[in-house]
């Protein structure tokens, strides 16, 4: 069923000051209640795997269509200011990736801070990547998909695998990319009474969460815009107009291109953060040009 995006975005209105509110334990709450409902909506078409331990610390999940796939997989690492977003999260948008590319959906359930801060997501992320190179998943058919949070992880993920010269995957798939913790886009400005799921004090926390005292957020690993990205992989990033990480997305973009990577941004006017993932019109749109991006990538 496809929902329009005025209805969403009223409710989303309604949800807001829950969203915006700062309280961790809803926050983690309500994500993981989403990602089950999400789940449920296409338990007919994609299966949800048990979870694996493969990491010691953190689990992961496949969500694998019903029907058989398309060659390749994808890794999805979620979103939640890394601090909210378990498991179920991740499963149930890895199951809407899964379902709009036909392929199977490795989620991954790293740890969240202020538990576990930086570099833990990132020590979990390559562990994943890692633990599915060692199995014979080759890098040419492996895609990283992450949004918000997830979204800047998988371009942190490539910047560890170059400095560790480990091959790179197939293509990078950023939806609403959080890349820059230092806040410095002018979109934290000008989008502030536009958007309608993020807040300024909300990403503050975020940041103190995850990078704490000991770190410096325009670390490339942790805010991957100030990162080298030469030989990256082709990359597809997707942003909503009404957005505080806008700048995030182009900024990220232009530096990709100026570095000789094969970047395609698609900015959706009128939408909202991470809009790919909420079943609108829109959101449509944007999954046929995923799953179009992925098999250009995959043969």
């Amino acid at each position: 069923m496809t929902l329009s995006s005025s209805v969403v975005r009223a409710n989303l209105r309604i949800l807001s000051p829950l969203l915006k509110r700062g309280d961790l334990q809803a926050s983690r709450d309500l994500q993981n209640k989403i990602g089950d409902m999400l789940a449920l909506m296409r338990a007919h078409e994609i299966d949800i795997s048990e979870p694996l331990c493969i990491g010691g610390e953190y689990e992961v999940c496949w969500a694998s269509p019903k029907y058989p796939p398309g060659p390749g997989i994808i890794v999805y690492l979620h979103g939640g200011g890394y601090t909210a977003g378990d498991l179920p999260y991740a499963a149930g948008f890895g199951s809407a990736l899964a379902q709009a590319a036909c392929r199977r959906v490795l989620c991954v359930g790293y740890r969240l801070a202020p538990e576990h801060p930086f570099p833990a997501a990132l020590e979990d992320a390559l562990s994943a990547y890692r633990h599915l190179l060692d199995t014979g998943y080759a890098p040419e058919d492996i895609i990283l998909c992450g949004e918000s949070a997830g979204g800047g992880l998988i371009f942190s993920l490539c910047l560890k695998l170059k400095e560790l010269n480990l091959p790179m995957p197939a293509g990078l798939i950023p939806i609403s990319p959080w890349t820059d913790l230092t806040l410095s886009g002018e979109s934290y400005t000008t989008n502030l009474d536009k958007d309608i799921t993020l807040s300024r004090p909300m990403l503050d926390y975020y940041v103190r969460s995850y990078v704490g005292k000991a770190c410096d957020a325009a670390n490339p690993l942790i805010s991957p815009l100030f990162g080298d990205f030469a030989g990256f992989p082709p990359c597809l990033i997707f942003a909503g107009g009404d957005e505080l990480l806008l700048s995030d997305a182009v900024a990220i973009a232009g530096k990709l291109e100026k570095q000789g990577v094969d970047v395609r941004l698609h900015v959706e006017e009128n939408m909202w953060h991470a809009y790919v993932l909420y079943g609108t019109h829109e959101s449509v749109a944007a999954m046929n040009k995923i799953a179009a991006f992925i098999e250009e990538r995959i043969k």
